[in-house]
Parts: C-alpha cells; sequence; structure tokens
C-alpha cells in the first residue's frame, strides 16, 4: 500500500521537475534565447518517459491492489486525494507553461520567417541589379 503512496510522490516530483525546466526556458525564450530549444524539448521527451513509466507502475500497483480486494483505509484515502490533487494542479501549470512556450517558439518562427522573405527580396533586387549592369563598363 505504502508503495502506491510512494509512486505518487515521485510522480509529482518529476511533475515539478518538468515544471522547473519549462519556467527556465520561459525565462530564456521571453528574452529571445532560442539557443537550446532542441535540448529543452530532448529534456522534455526523457521526462515525459519517465512520467508515463511511473503511470504504467501506478497502474500495476492499483490492479494488485484491486484484485487482492485489499481494504484502503481512510488516513490513506486522504494521501491519495492529497497527492492527486496535487498532480492535477501541476498538470494545470503544465498545461499553460506550454501554451505560452509554443506562443513563443510560434512568435520566433514568424519572426525569422518574415527575414527570410526580406532577405529572398534583397537577393531577388541584388540579381536583378547585377544582370542589367552586367553589359556596362563603369
Amino acid at each position: 500500500m505504502n508503495r502506491i503512496i510512494q509512486l505518487f510522490k515521485e510522480r509529482n516530483h518529476y511533475l515539478d521537475k518538468f515544471i522547473d525546466l519549462n519556467t527556465c526556458e520561459l525565462q530564456k525564450f521571453n528574452s529571445g534565447n532560442f539557443e537550446d530549444v532542441e535540448v529543452f524539448y530532448e529534456t522534455r521527451d526523457r521526462l515525459l518517459n519517465l512520467l508515463k513509466c511511473l503511470e504504467d507502475l501506478i497502474e500495476l500497483e492499483y490492479e494488485t491492489i484491486k484484485n487482492k480486494a485489499i481494504e484502503v483505509n481512510g488516513a490513506l484515502k486522504q494521501d491519495i486525494r492529497y497527492l492527486l490533487g496535487q498532480k492535477e494542479e501541476k498538470i494545470q501549470l503544465i498545461v499553460e507553461q506550454d501554451i505560452e512556450l509554443i506562443s513563443l517558439v510560434d512568435q520566433e518562427k514568424t519572426k525569422i520567417y518574415h527575414t527570410m522573405k526580406t532577405i529572398k527580396k534583397g537577393r531577388k533586387v541584388i540579381s536583378a541589379y547585377k544582370s542589367k549592369n552586367e553589359g556596362t563598363v563603369p
């Protein structure tokens, strides 16, 4: 029975790590620093995989408790409700952070797109100028 509580606590711990990672990256993105975006997404993927494994372990532990018809006492139920409430709060914060992260990345992509479009126009102008002036001697 204590195993499931430990797994809930461990899951919440890694959700906190996820929040910390997002918070750090939000600060970087807000200051225009997108240099480590690949490392950020790789780290997020590793944390998500770890959280998935913890969810699987929690599910197995729950099935064991259910199959053995183990009675869950009031204090344990209260602990589980508390930890599940924490999980929901953490997930809500992560969703809010993700929305902000996506928005910042999208804004940066738009800036890059406009910069590339401006460069392309500039190259066309230079190319046209060069071809127009190739036959003339200064």
